[in-house]
């Protein structure tokens, strides 16, 4: 891979993280002084600790931090299936087809199984409540800190300088359109509570996962909407494939194969399909 794109890539990413969280927080604040959100409405009645997002010290969990290294452990025993999945299915592809295909798929959605697997166990197994959500959703928000942070360092100014210009507006056009698909499309595709399932939408399309995960969380303290169940099933079906899974890994060197044209031809067809169906499927069954 050339040097030069791993920089402007890293950097558009980073770009990607810093502006999901910083608009996505925006638009939510947007959508409670407009009336747009159904969980977070009376504002006016909230602390100035909560406004500012601090927890009020009654309620703070003083004895969390002794489970810390427990937590930390679920959350790589999650990443060590998905590890042995994804170690299991390069070997099998290779000794079946002789291929390398897997090689190119990213940990992440595998470790989604993982995650799906040690999350069937906990719910079935302990009884004793011993693993904490918010716990996990801590952990959640320090490596997010630490993506954003390892990110930032490693990018080269100096190749982000020679290219600014397109660099710029790749990442110009790339906050606007998934702001128009947030204003524009989220009410019209989404059912019901669309303002708390968009935002988890926007800060995934514009950074990754976790971001969209975080966004939710904000919009929907308590989880009182669906908007986390079902950003959490959507994963299974678009995480295999999309934000860094097949279709994702394998587009460089189907455009290196095919040419940059039928590869644009391709995602064009398949974003029109999603646009209707979204449009004229679910967006139909509107309750509000």
């Amino acid at each position: 891979m050339d040097p030069d794109a791993y920089d402007l890539a890293v950097g558009m990413a980073t770009v990607g993280i810093l502006s999901g969280v910083i608009i996505g927080i925006i638009l939510i604040n947007w959508g409670v002084r407009r009336d747009k959100t159904k969980i977070i409405s009376n504002v006016k009645g909230m602390s100035a600790m909560k406004k500012a997002g601090i927890v009020e010290e009654e309620d703070r969990n003083s004895g969390s931090e002794k489970t810390l290294t427990f937590h930390f452990a679920i959350v790589g025993l999650a990443i060590c299936i998905g590890y042995l999945l994804l170690e299991g299915i390069t070997w099998l592809e290779a000794a079946l087809f002789g291929s390398d295909f897997m090689t190119y798929v990213p940990l992440f959605p595998l470790a989604m199984f993982g995650g799906l697997a040690v999350q069937f166990f906990v719910d079935k197994y302990d009884k004793h409540r011993l693993v904490d959500r918010q716990m996990i959703t801590s952990i959640q928000g320090f490596a997010l800190d630490i993506l954003i942070i390892s990110a930032i360092a490693t990018v080269s100014l100096a190749v982000l300088g020679e290219y600014l210009v397109p660099f710029l507006l790749l990442a110009l056009f790339g906050i606007l359109w998934n702001v128009f698909g947030f204003f524009v499309f989220g009410p019209r595709m989404l059912p019901d509570y669309w303002l708390e399932r968009a935002v988890g939408d926007f800060g995934q399309s514009t950074g990754v996962t976790a971001t969209g995960l975080m966004l939710i969380r904000v919009a929907d303290p308590e989880t009182e909407s669906p908007a986390l169940e079902g950003f959490g099933y959507k994963q299974f079906v678009f995480e295999p494939f999309l934000g860094g899974g097949l279709v994702t890994a394998l587009s460089a060197p189907f455009i290196f194969q095919f040419g940059p044209i039928p590869f644009l031809i391709f995602a064009s067809a398949m974003l029109l399909i999603g646009l209707l169906v979204g449009l004229l499927y679910f967006g139909r069954k509107k309750t509000e």
